[in-house]
């Protein structure tokens, strides 16, 4: 006895793509049809973020009297968030929040700024830009400042696997808040509930020391501390952490200004597989099996 198996060319299915392997047994019964039942493919349930992964793209400071700091060279990715940190110091007060320029981005858009040390005549002022670009360059990150800076500390980071929509990174950035004090041991900044545990709390915190001795909240991972190593005293620092709403970080007192944001994680789009079956026929003798 001989019969026909027909199986279909392709099966759509939601899951991630797989091999799937059938075995068809051909039984006499004559009286029967003979079908081939195919089994659909169980989906995997999909995370409800991708994870965020982050890069230091540059970090330094600049101890020289200047009106214009320039970074090493960078090449940041496709669809990334970057951002530039810059803390300035002016000897008498603080200088307006600077132009950011270069860094293979068309554009640098600022997301927060604040001047601190002390509040009611403030000489340092902590500033954070973003930008977001399908096809970025490379080249170095100017820093642009109205006024002759005693000293300058930068860090230009990326953010891979955040939202890209909106403007120039615009969705990437749930919510940010600022906080300053004067002779303090420290800065809290605590943001609204994260709408997804897999979005990313980023600190960055200025501080007047010159020397570095800033540490990170519970929790959260210092990224890196920039100090001026000079008198007027600077200090620089940034850190993360995942899903954390409470955003600080702790050092021997002094005056200091905070910036805390939310990192919105990018949402994958469903995924469509599909499996192709070979031979699109069989013959089988009755008691034998064939893999399909």
């Amino acid at each position: 006895m001989r019969m026909s198996s027909l199986m279909p060319r392709r099966v759509a299915s939601l899951a991630a793509a797989a091999l799937v392997a059938a075995t068809v047994t051909c039984v006499d019964r004559p009286t029967e049809p003979r079908e081939t039942t195919v089994v659909p493919v169980a989906a995997a349930p999909a995370s409800s973020a991708t994870g965020i992964t982050h890069t230091v793209l540059a970090a330094g400071n600049s101890a020289v009297d200047q009106q214009v700091c320039t970074t090493a060279s960078i090449a940041p990715a496709a669809n990334a968030l970057v951002t530039v940190a810059v803390l300035g110091h002016h000897a008498s007060s603080a200088a307006p929040s600077p132009k950011v320029t270069g860094g293979g981005m068309t554009t640098w858009t600022q997301v927060k700024t604040l001047a601190f040390d002390n509040n009611a005549t403030p000489h340092q002022r902590l500033s954070l830009f973003r930008a977001l670009t399908a096809s970025p360059g490379s080249g170095p990150v100017k820093i642009t400042f109205t006024t002759t800076q005693a000293n300058c500390q930068w860090v230009v980071e990326q953010w891979q696997g955040v939202v890209t929509t909106g403007t120039n990174g615009s969705d990437a950035v749930a919510q940010s808040a600022t906080a300053r004090g004067e002779n303090v041991a420290g800065r809290t900044i605590t943001l609204n509930a994260f709408a997804d545990p897999g979005n990313v709390s980023f600190g960055v915190f200025g501080v007047a020391r010159s020397t570095a001795g800033v540490a990170p909240g519970a929790g959260f991972t210092e990224i890196t501390e920039q100090p001026s190593g000079e008198t007027p005293p600077s200090d620089l620092q940034t850190e993360w952490s995942t899903g954390d709403n409470t955003i600080n970080a702790n050092w021997p007192n002094a005056n200091g200004g905070a910036i805390g944001l939310e990192l919105r994680a990018g949402v994958p789009p469903d995924p469509v597989a599909s499996v192709e079956v070979a031979p699109a026929s069989a013959s089988v003798a009755a008691g034998s099996t064939v893999q399909l």
